[in-house]
C-alpha cells in the first residue's frame, strides 16, 4: 500500500500546464486549433492524470466537465446520440437507455467497479487505446458512428466505431457518439477477460437474421471485427444448425493469442465455443 509521502511524490511528479475551461464545443475546438500538439483534452481524467505522474508533459489541458454537451444523452426514434464527456455511471442508470437500448446500460455496468464507472467517460474509454478496454467492441457491433474535430485541419468528420484505431499522436477530438436504432440482439462473453472477450450482434428483419457481426479482444490486440455470413438465415434454421454455424463463423475470426501461451488454434477453438454460447443465447424466444 502506499503511503502518503510516496502519492505526494507522484503528484510531484506532474508537470505545469496551462488549463482551459471552456463552456462549449466551439470554444473547445478554438482553444485546440491554437496549439493542437501541445493540448490535451481532461474528462474523466482517469487516464491521462496516470500519464502525467509518469512524465508526459502536454503543456496545455482542456477540461471538458462544464461543457453541458458534451455529457449529453439524447434519444431519437431512429438515433440515440450520446456526448463523449458522458460517464460510465450515466449511461448505466439513464432511464431512457434502459427502454431504447437496454443492452448498453446492461454491459456498461459490467466495466471496472463504481469509482472507475462514475469517473470514467465513453469518450476516454474509446481515445485511450487500451486493448483490454470495452466500449469500443460494443459500439463497433452497434454500428455507431464517432464524430470527431481534427483540431490541425480545423475540420469536422465522422467515424464507424469498428474502423477506430489510437494512433501514436494524440487521438483528435471526440465529441459525441451516434448509435443507430433497429432491432437486434447483442451478446457479450467476459468471463475470460482481459485475456479474451467477445460480443455477438445479430441484425433482425422480422424473424430472420439480416447481418451478423462478432468482435473479439483481448490483451494481446484488438478489437478484431468479422463480418457474419448471416443473411436471411431465420431463427428456427439458425436454432436448428447452432453448433455446426457457430463452428463456420469461428472459422472466419481472425488469429488471436492468449497471454497464457496456447497456440492461435486453441484459442480459435475457445473462441468458438464462446460464440456458439452467444448464439445460442441470441435465439432464445424473445
Amino acid at each position: 500500500m502506499l503511503q502518503y509521502s510516496e502519492i505526494a511524490a507522484t503528484r510531484r511528479r506532474i508537470a505545469e500546464f496551462q488549463l482551459f475551461r471552456p463552456d462549449s464545443i466551439d470554444e473547445a475546438c478554438e482553444i485546440l486549433a491554437e496549439a493542437p500538439e501541445a493540448t490535451v483534452l481532461h474528462a474523466g481524467g482517469i487516464d491521462l492524470v496516470n500519464r502525467l505522474k509518469t512524465g508526459y508533459a502536454p503543456g496545455r489541458i482542456v477540461a471538458l466537465k462544464a461543457v453541458e454537451r458534451m455529457q449529453d444523452i439524447r434519444i431519437f426514434d431512429d438515433r440515440i446520440e450520446i456526448g463523449a464527456a458522458a460517464s460510465h455511471w450515466q449511461i448505466e442508470n439513464h432511464a431512457g437507455l434502459k427502454i431504447s437500448l437496454p443492452m448498453l446500460p446492461a454491459y456498461v455496468a459490467g466495466l471496472g467497479n463504481i469509482r472507475v464507472r462514475v469517473q470514467g467517460t465513453i469518450g476516454g474509454n474509446i481515445l485511450a487505446g487500451e486493448p483490454v478496454y470495452e466500449m469500443l467492441p460494443l459500439l463497433g457491433v452497434l454500428d455507431a458512428e464517432l464524430t470527431f474535430f481534427d483540431a490541425s485541419r480545423r475540420s469536422w468528420f465522422k467515424l464507424a466505431a469498428r474502423d477506430y484505431r489510437r494512433g501514436p499522436t494524440a487521438p483528435p477530438f471526440l465529441t459525441a457518439i451516434t448509435i443507430p436504432q433497429r432491432s437486434r440482439s447483442v451478446i457479450w462473453d467476459r468471463r475470460l477477460r482481459p485475456a479474451l472477450a467477445m460480443v455477438l450482434s445479430l441484425d433482425w428483419d422480422g424473424d430472420m437474421i439480416r447481418s451478423g457481426t462478432a468482435v473479439l479482444t483481448g490483451d494481446r490486440g484488438g478489437p478484431l471485427f468479422t463480418s457474419l455470413p448471416a443473411d436471411r438465415l431465420s431463427r428456427s434454421q439458425a436454432a436448428a444448425n447452432c453448433a455446426d454455424i457457430a463452428a463456420d463463423w469461428a472459422r472466419l475470426f481472425p488469429s488471436v493469442d492468449l497471454p497464457s501461451g496456447p497456440g492461435p488454434d486453441y484459442c480459435r477453438h475457445v473462441a468458438g465455443v464462446m460464440l456458439r454460447r452467444a448464439l445460442q443465447n441470441c435465439l432464445l424466444p424473445s
